[in-house]
């Protein structure tokens, strides 16, 4: 589990602050004060960086402080016992939060395709997945084994952007039968040349996992995609 990981990386370097605090009283005279400073600052950077990646949410950062100066003061060591209290309290949080937020976008996606199947031009097919044709290309249209190239945006419903090969100014190129779902299906609805836009519901996405920081767990999705070029698995 990706927060389990950043968990253990906070606790190491938990432990590495308090080994570098036990010695540095001892030889402070080693480094200058800007010295200090410096790679003082670039582990608060370092911890909350890492605090942010896990996607704990809203915090109390008046009590992160305050436990943070306490460990500090200790000069023993936390046991194993406490370490592994800590990472179980944290990752029970976690799991009822991910659960929170996957009931919730659950709710939001089937209201919002719920409403969005009305519209004009959209069609669901009997997957679920809904889609509307804004050109529609060639007679040349992908098969399941073949591969495409397309430019594409993807957002969440709220019209947050989560990736996009014309930020990066360069095409995507995949073959369908390695993809979520929705695109397999999707991109055989239009030909090439044509766009399309694709709405999709959380199990033909990445389901009650999610992906990275920004599609939550049970996220409804929507991809405009251009297809550029269809390279027909050649038998």
């Amino acid at each position: 589990m990706r927060t389990l990981k950043f968990l253990t990386m906070a606790l190491l370097s938990g432990l590495l602050v308090l080994s570098c605090d036990s010695t540095s009283t001892k030889k402070s005279n080693d480094f200058s004060k800007g010295a200090v400073d410096s790679v003082s600052k670039y582990i608060g950077y370092s911890l909350a960086s890492m605090v942010k990646q896990s996607d704990f949410g809203a915090l109390n950062h008046r009590v992160v402080m305050k436990a943070y100066k306490e460990m500090m003061a200790r000069t023993e060591d936390p046991t194993q016992d406490e370490m592994m209290e800590w990472n179980n309290e944290i990752t029970s949080y976690m799991q009822k939060k991910s659960m929170m937020e996957g009931e919730r976008n659950l709710e939001e996606g089937m209201a919002f395709l719920e409403e969005n199947k009305d519209r004009e031009g959209v069609i669901t097919l009997p997957s679920g997945l809904q889609y509307k044709v804004i050109r529609e290309g060639s007679d040349v249209r992908a098969k399941e084994t073949d591969t495409v190239e397309v430019h594409y945006v993807g957002t969440l419903i709220d019209g947050t952007e989560f990736d996009s090969s014309y930020s990066r100014n360069e095409p995507a190129k995949f073959p369908l039968n390695r993809v979520i779902p929705a695109w397999t299906e999707g991109m055989q609805l239009v030909g090439e040349g044509g766009k399309i836009i694709l709405y999709v519901p959380s199990n033909l996405g990445y389901g009650e996992n999610g992906a990275g920081g920004i599609i939550g767990p049970n996220s409804t999705l929507i991809f405009e995609v251009e297809v550029n070029k269809i390279f027909p698995v050649v038998e």
